[in-house]
């Protein structure tokens, strides 16, 4: 809980502690009884004063039950934001279990890229590349809210980014384990390292938001 609400919530407590002794003190007459004389008091002021009270007292309790509401609004946004990467990281790592089989990836996926065409123009390569971040428009409305840490932000893109280029040189190079040249085998290994390194960043994220 945070210092301001700890000092509303005790502001609340010595008003209600106040108003209850007020109460107190008018129900038994307990001045009376103490020997003060209560026809010196301007009843006036004093209901005024009373009144004045009561309201201050029911604002104070309206907003703090308000800001309890705005602060459930505010992490239920947080949690939703995690869900909504962790989902998108999920997918990542799921799609990238898939292209490290080789021999599925020839069979299947090989046979539906046209690799006449660049990498704009393949329908098949943009959806690999882009469905475990169906959610981007969400999570970019909630970053623009301030439910996702910038740095969270700058993860998440990055992530998006490198995936993209993965499942591009992956099926565009999918018998590069058979590398031959100097240069074949250098770019195997670039692939493989990358692949790696994205697959350890994912499962790190994915162990912090859940």
């Amino acid at each position: 809980m945070t210092d301001s609400r700890l000092k509303l919530r005790g502001s609340i407590s010595l008003l209600v502690v106040l108003f209850i002794l007020y109460l107190f003190l008018d129900y038994f007459n307990l001045p009376s009884i103490m020997g003060f004389s209560i026809s010196n008091i301007n009843l006036a002021v004093f209901d005024i004063g009373a009144s004045t009270f009561v309201i201050i007292l029911l604002f104070v309790i309206t907003y703090y039950t308000v800001d309890k509401k705005r602060l459930q609004r505010e992490e239920n946004a947080k949690q939703t934001a995690n869900v909504l990467m962790v989902s998108s990281y999920k997918k990542c790592c799921d799609t990238l279990t898939l292209l490290s089989n080789k021999e599925m990836v020839i069979e299947n996926i090989v046979p539906k890229v046209d690799f006449n065409e660049i990498e704009l123009n393949n329908p098949f390569l943009q959806h690999l590349k882009k469905q475990p971040f169906i959610e981007i428009e969400q999570i970019i409305q909630l970053a623009g809210g301030g439910f996702i840490p910038k740095e969270d932000l700058k993860t998440y893109l990055s992530i998006m980014e490198q995936f993209g280029y993965l499942v591009f040189m992956e099926i565009s190079f999918f018998d590069i384990d058979v590398a031959k040249t100097k240069e074949q085998k250098e770019l195997r290994d670039i692939i493989k390292n990358k692949h790696q390194l994205l697959v350890k960043e994912l499962k790190a994220e994915i162990e912090a938001k859940e």
